[in-house]
This record gives C-alpha cells, structure tokens and sequence, in this order.
C-alpha cells in the first residue's frame, strides 16, 4: 500500500487505489491537519426562506435565507428571466466585498460591480448566487462567537473547523436550494467561484463536493490554489498569525515548516479530478505567489491523468493575458493586480460555456 505520506509531489496510485483509499486519504489529511472538519451536525437540513423577490427585463432576483439551529444566514440569487426552459449555469460566489452592505443586494446588485459585473454575466446566460460570508462566519478573529460555526457545535479540538470551511460548507447549502428550483437552475453546471480567501473556500467546497462541476480560484495564494513549499509570498506562519480563524489550530505546527506537511496545496486541486479548475494570477500579486500557484496546477495534472484526461495544457513558458483552455485545469495570469475583473470573468465564462456542452 502506498505510504500518503509520500505522496506530496508525485503520486504513486492506480487509480483504483485513489479511488479506494487514495483521495479520501488526502482529504482526510487536508481537513485535519489545515481546514478543519465540519461537525456531523453540519448535515442538518437547512430552512430555506425566501425573503424578498424581484423581476427586472432582464434578471429574476431573490434574497434567501438559510436557517439552522436558530442560526440565519443569507445568499441573494440572481437568474436570467426567462430560463424556465433553458436552465441556466449558475456561480456560487463568496461576497467579501468591503465596505458593501449585502443587505440591499436585491435593489443595488450595482454596488458589486467592480468585483462581479452581474449584468454582463446575466447576459451570457449564466446564474449567480452571492452568499453573504460576513453571516456565515464574519471574516474577523473572533468570527466563531457569532457564526454558523457556534451555531452547530465547535468541540474546540486542534482538528475543528475555521472560517475557510464554514464558508465551503455554505456554498453546498446554497447548492441545496438550487435542487428546490428545477425549472431555472442547471444542477450538473454548477460552479463555485472566489477571489483571493474566496478562492481557497472554492477550491475546499469542489473538494468535498461532487456537485460542483467547476472550481474557480481567483490569486488565492498561500493555503489556496499555491505551492505551500517554497512559496516566495505569504507563507503559514505569517498566514495563520493574521487570521488564525480561518483555519483549523493544527495548521499552526507548519510554521516556517512546510518541508513537514505531509501535502501540498496541489493534492488539494487533485482532489477536484475529474471534474473542473480553473486558476488564475497576476504579475503584480507575488503575495499570492504565481509561481507557485502555476506549479500548483502542474502538479494537480498526474491526478487528472488518472481518469484519462488532461490537467492543465500550457507550455512551459505562460503568455501573459492568455487563457489556456484546452485541459479539465484551465489557467491565466494577467498584467494587473490582486483582484477580479470583467477581462477575468468573461474568461472564465468562455471555458465554463466550454466545458458545459460536453
């Protein structure tokens, strides 16, 4: 039997024995030893209510609550009109944008344009959920007191979940609600979408569920989409001293220690095949390491060959402002910062519109 600890750079499994033991293996490591492993209370059924409703020309919006243990939280759902015979792909996307109040998301949407352009993905045709992680679990060091992590239970163990897991499990509850609608939601096009910490919670949440036939991680960097070892930007000790939240209290044993993790942030992206990643950087974001971050999906490849079918299809010398499409790992990087953008998403879009005849 293959010895998982081994296993950080090359793998060493049939696919039978990923398929075995393999994956839940790695997974098994990954929660315990970063994420943290949500409760098994955690699968109690959420109450969906719908708050407020909303008709434009163009969008049918809706602000939902999910209710759990006396515990409320709230996404806002945006679909194009007229999709009852033509199911739409939907996003699911963690809204951390500062000084924007969710609250009246159903009547400004516009406030999120610079980083999420509701209209232009409404006209491709796609679906998208904003779920509000500040009620989820609030992206702040005393986040647990007040979070759906209190609400179901926290045993307070090295191996307990943090924010990043808690935001992951939320999106498969909004994917939940998205079974309630089956004349308006495409439920084998889904995709879960983050930038920066959203897109390590996009990475987890395609990990542990199947659901989600795509995976899109914006600049996540350190603890994300990129490289743990070597990494030239963030790294676990400045990450977990910043926001010891997010993680759980093992992850804290990696400082300045990165040679002893028994895996690697590509192992997490393996975890993904044979469904769909798509990663993206910028040159002007070396906090988030690029580097590393393309290595990253490099490496996740041999876990898709697995199956059968490519990782990520690039040269070894990546043009700047393209998109390489061709693999189930689909990456950019772009000349810019570390953000989100239109140029982004409609790359994005163009592989999810790919992707979604097959």
């Amino acid at each position: 039997m293959t010895n998982v600890k081994d296993d950080v750079f090359h793998n060493r499994f049939s696919l039978s024995e990923w398929q075995e033991f393999g994956k839940a293996s790695i997974l098994d490591l990954i929660l315990s030893e970063e994420y943290g492993y949500r409760p098994q209370s955690s699968k109690q059924k959420v109450q969906f209510i719908v708050a407020e409703e909303k008709h434009t020309d163009t969008i049918h919006i809706r602000k939902v609550y999910m209710l759990i243990n006396g515990y409320k939280m709230k996404f806002h759902l945006y679909v194009p009109e007229g999709k009852k015979h033509n199911k739409a792909f939907v996003f699911v996307l963690h809204e951390y944008v500062e000084n924007t109040s969710s609250s009246d998301l159903v009547n400004d949407y516009q406030s999120l344009k610079h980083y999420c352009d509701v209209d232009n993905v409404i006209s491709r045709g796609y679906a998208i959920a904003f779920v509000s992680t500040k009620e989820v679990a609030p992206d702040k060091k005393y986040s647990k007191r007040a979070s759906v992590i209190k609400a179901l239970g926290d045993k307070k163990t090295a191996s307990s979940w943090g924010a990043i897991q808690a935001w992951s499990w939320a999106a498969s509850k909004v994917v939940d609600y998205f079974e309630t609608l089956d004349d308006e939601i495409d439920l084998s096009k889904v995709a879960v979408i983050g930038h920066s910490r959203g897109g390590k919670t996009a990475l987890l949440a395609a990990s542990q569920d199947e659901r989600f036939l795509l995976a899109v991680s914006s600049c996540s960097g350190n603890s994300g989409a990129a490289l743990a070892r070597n990494n030239t930007g963030e790294t676990i000790d400045v990450i977990t001293r910043a926001f010891p939240y997010w993680f759980c209290k093992n992850y804290k044993k990696y400082r300045n220690k990165e040679e002893s993790l028994p895996f690697d942030q590509h192992q997490l992206i393996g975890l993904i095949a044979p469904r769909y990643v798509y990663v993206f950087s910028a040159t002007g974001d070396s906090w988030a390491c690029p580097k590393n971050e393309l290595l990253s999906c490099r490496y996740a490849s041999q876990y898709f060959n697995l199956y059968g079918v490519d990782g990520l299809i690039a040269p070894e010398e990546i043009e700047v402002g393209k998109s390489y499409q061709n693999g189930h790992i689909a990456y950019h990087i772009k000349d810019g910062i570390h953000n989100i953008e239109t140029r982004d998403w409609n790359m994005i879009m163009d592989y999810f519109d790919k992707i979604g005849i097959n």
